[in-house]
């Protein structure tokens, strides 16, 4: 999946794709503490607006010469960027607008008396799909780990006639279409999810979740703290390299089935396994290889960013599981090879 990102900005860290968007990114030291800074470094100072769809119809004139009208379309509009015309999409007339300014609404609404950060915002696929990214409460510090674990709220926007806008309690940190998505496809099956579909009365519904958001608020940061715990004891867990090599073996793809597989999908194996022992050795792993939370720390990295090659990615999905439960897979994997049973 192409990352699709026309600007954005990131706080602090460098998205991790930072160096094939560099002139699409502003990286800065401090958050935004306001919508309307943080919407115009991610490329958000535009909003969608509606105008009449039209077809156009070939006839004849009364002097029986071919004539070409348009005509409007009844029942559907078009989506196009304030900015500079492009078209998202078409939608019905009952699509109801939750533009840029909208979202600005709320996360003021939503997150009243929270402090609000700032952490990334941005635009994808030419503004068909925007997001902004809040830090909330300070970092989590996990001893043995140098990288800091926040929890974020992710308010996700598609302006494509079709997707929701969403409100999601997350520790997914979108900088790309792949996170964008993630978070999307995570929020299916999370609690912690509140979506506003593009209809009448959408503004009341917030209004009317804004209770709900801050008790889920207050049962993500009890998650991550569990998380936290989690991952304390795995640093506890050491791996050897023989180890390590086995995880990235079986994680990737179960080694007692892989002789079924054709050629092409064995090669696409090899490369998915060599990835993700690049991985291991890159920063994302810096402090913490050799551990069991190192091996889980990887598989993750990989799920999120690098699971990009079509075949290995729908072989592994029609016969081993979803993203969600493959991490899950890579954490139990990774306390098997630290007991040696792999």
């Amino acid at each position: 999946m192409s990352h699709q990102v026309e600007k954005m900005f990131s706080v602090r860290e460098l998205p991790w794709h930072y160096g094939q968007t560099k002139d699409q990114t502003t990286i800065l030291q401090e958050a935004p503490d306001n919508w309307a800074e943080a919407r115009q470094l991610g490329g958000l100072d535009w909003d969608p607006i509606e105008e009449p769809l039209y077809r156009r119809e070939i006839g004849v004139n009364e002097a029986g010469e071919p004539e070409t009208k348009y005509e409007q379309v009844n029942g559907h509009k078009l989506i196009v960027r304030s900015d500079n015309g492009l078209v998202l999409d078409t939608a019905l007339d009952q699509y109801e607008l939750i533009t840029n300014t909208d979202m600005g609404m709320i996360i003021e609404t939503m997150l009243a008396g929270h402090k609000i950060e700032f952490e990334t915002a941005g635009c994808l696929d030419d503004g068909r799909k925007v997001w902004a990214l809040l830090r909330m409460g300070d970092f989590l510090e996990i001893k043995g780990d140098n990288s800091p674990t926040a929890r974020y709220l992710a308010l996700l926007n598609a302006h494509d006639g079709h997707g929701a806008c969403k409100a999601i309690a997350t520790n997914i940190r979108v900088v790309c279409a792949n996170t964008w998505h993630y978070a999307d496809t995570q929020s299916e099956a999370s609690a912690t999810t509140f979506s506003f579909h593009h209809r009448a009365q959408w503004r009341e519904r917030v209004k009317e979740l804004q209770a709900d958001v801050q008790a889920a608020l207050s049962g993500a940061d009890k998650e991550l703290r569990a998380y936290a715990e989690l991952a304390e004891d795995m640093i506890l867990k050491s791996v050897t390299d023989e180890q390590e090599k086995r995880w990235v073996d079986e994680f990737v793809y179960p080694t007692k089935v892989e002789h079924k597989l054709k050629p092409q999908a064995l090669e696409n194996v090899t490369i998915a396994r060599q990835k993700v022992a690049a991985i291991l050795a890159s920063p994302t792993c810096e402090g913490i290889r050799g551990t069991a939370y190192g091996l889980m720390q990887a598989g993750g990295e990989y799920l999120d960013h690098d699971r990009r090659f079509k075949n290995t990615e729908t072989l592994m999905g029609r016969t081993i599981f979803s993203r969600e439960k493959l991490k899950t897979r890579a954490k139990n994997l990774a306390l098997v090879a630290a007991e040696g049973r792999l």
